[in-house]
């Protein structure tokens, strides 16, 4: 942006993030006001003001049937979404043969030379690597490879890509390479390892591996890898150096794989100052990051969808979206509906839509923070046998669906300490340790599901025996209401 000369201004209106300046000799007090709203625009714009482009390729559709992998084109999509929303202009190719990678360069490569040495170029690869005699390739899908010097000849090796780049003449650049999935050469012919070979630091490159030099990466069995999830899920997050969000994402995938895959970086970045692709400052915008990231890990529509609601205009719902069309292709197709005869079973307390209204009137309920004032949500009531805090294999299924379609979508709206649990025991147990063992054991089946155990108050309420208000009930029937355990929703 040009400067201009402040003195001749006297008001002015921002428009569509740009500055339309009525002019007019004034005071100098509105002078100065017109500075301080012109400084306060220039805080409030992107962190990235350098021009951002990024090359994002997924080959997944070999020509060889025992090339083919199934989620790369998935990864390089997620991945896509998410640099968009931090800026980046993305090409995006999918199952790209060898001549289509060549021209993808050499288009990257003008983009950076178009914007500047102050451009940022990022290169985002998933599908086959390899490496021969320290020369990392990365395999198109025209491949036809039946021994070393065939991969040599119909694939283009790491080099092509830093030579373009280096062409290019920027400051920074980024290359990620989510491959060396496997080897699928034959036995007698692998020279070739399967995993990558560390390409040495490169001034002003940062190199990410999605897993140790010489290993294999894993393709992922919920529609995307592991390494692509993590990335995505972290590149949006600020306060995070380029550096710090790789040593993330390693953290992250080491613990999805049991450290099976074990990212790997060689930072060649210069300069002062840390590069932050969502800026350097961290915190500020009311939970987004925290709340994205909360939404994306459970890896669970209804969650996502949630952030979606709760932040409609968030720059990274782009990428939310791509993660929920991914979560849905994995979803088996529903089985076919059999009619068959279901034997009775024996009436139990849990099943009673009469159980789960009275315990929503119980004394220990009213009194735990003024919750059903402020209109909580009352979770499923499990009823348990005498002397026991044992959870039926029905009631862990309730409280799953609870846990993954309201409880998730409540802790991340309103954080730690927003979910209570009710216990209590009946006339003829005499140890409160029964009471707690069971709403411990609610607790339990919840964190099992996905919540973390800092979701839960410390204000739990246990109570021996509670005379159900308003009942005609027996005495044994209110006996086997308050032997329970019921979470609730703090509004």
């Amino acid at each position: 942006m040009k400067s201009r000369h402040l003195q001749n201004f006297t008001t002015c209106d921002i428009v569509n993030n740009s500055l339309l300046w009525r002019c007019a000799r004034g005071r100098r007090a509105i002078m100065r006001t017109c500075f301080i709203l012109f400084v306060s625009l220039l805080a409030s714009l992107n962190a990235w003001s350098e021009p951002r482009f990024a090359l994002v390729i997924g080959n997944a559709k070999y020509q060889s049937p025992k090339w083919v992998l199934d989620n790369p084109v998935k990864d390089a999509r997620l991945v896509a979404a998410s640099l968009e929303g931090l800026g980046f202009e993305v090409e995006i190719v999918e199952n790209a043969d060898q001549k289509q990678m060549g021209e993808a360069f050499a288009r990257l490569r003008a983009k950076l030379k178009a914007g500047g040495s102050d451009s940022t170029g990022f290169f985002y690869f998933a599908g086959h690597g390899m490496q021969s005699q320290g020369l990392n390739y990365l395999i198109p899908t025209d491949i036809n490879a039946r021994d070393e010097a065939d991969v040599w000849r119909q694939a283009p090796n790491l080099g092509l890509l830093l030579r373009d780049l280096d062409a290019a003449g920027n400051a920074t650049n980024f290359i990620v390479l989510d491959a060396c999935r496997d080897n699928p050469l034959p036995s007698a012919t692998r020279s070739l390892s399967g995993g990558l070979a560390p390409a040495g630091k490169v001034r002003g490159t940062l190199i990410a591996y999605a897993t140790a030099p010489g290993s294999t990466a894993e393709d992922g069995t919920s529609g995307n890898s592991p390494f692509a999830l993590a990335l995505a899920e972290y590149l949006p997050q600020p306060g995070l150096s380029a550096e710090g969000l790789f040593r993330r994402v390693a953290t992250r995938v080491e613990a999805v794989t049991n450290r099976r895959q074990q990212p790997w970086v060689e930072s060649g970045l210069r300069g002062e100052a840390d590069y932050c692709f969502a800026g350097c400052k961290g915190g500020g915008d009311d939970g987004q990051s925290s709340a994205l990231i909360a939404a994306l890990q459970s890896n669970q529509a209804p969650v996502m969808q949630a952030f979606l609601d709760a932040f409609p205009a968030s720059p990274s719902r782009s990428l939310v979206e791509t993660r929920m069309a991914m979560i849905a292709s994995t979803m088996p197709a529903a089985p076919a509906v059999i009619t068959a005869p279901v034997p009775k079973e024996e009436a139990q307390p849990a099943a009673s839509p009469l159980a789960v209204a009275l315990i929503a009137d119980l004394k220990t309920a009213r009194q735990t923070a003024s919750v059903f004032k402020n209109g909580a949500t009352v979770g499923p009531a499990i009823f348990f046998a005498p002397g026991s805090d044992t959870i039926s294999p029905a009631a862990v299924a309730a409280l799953d669906a609870f846990a993954k379609n309201s409880a998730m979508v409540h802790r991340m709206r309103k954080g730690p300490n927003s979910i209570i649990l009710v216990a209590g025991c009946d006339l003829t147990e005499k140890e409160i340790s029964l009471c707690v063992a069971r709403a411990d054991a609610v607790r339990d089946v919840l964190v099992a599901a996905g919540l973390s155990r800092n979701s839960f108050a410390s204000q739990t309420t246990f109570d021996r025996y509670t005379t159900l208000k308003g009942s005609s009930a027996d005495f044994e029937t209110q006996n086997a209401m308050n032997r329970f355990s019921v979470p609730i929703l703090i509004e």
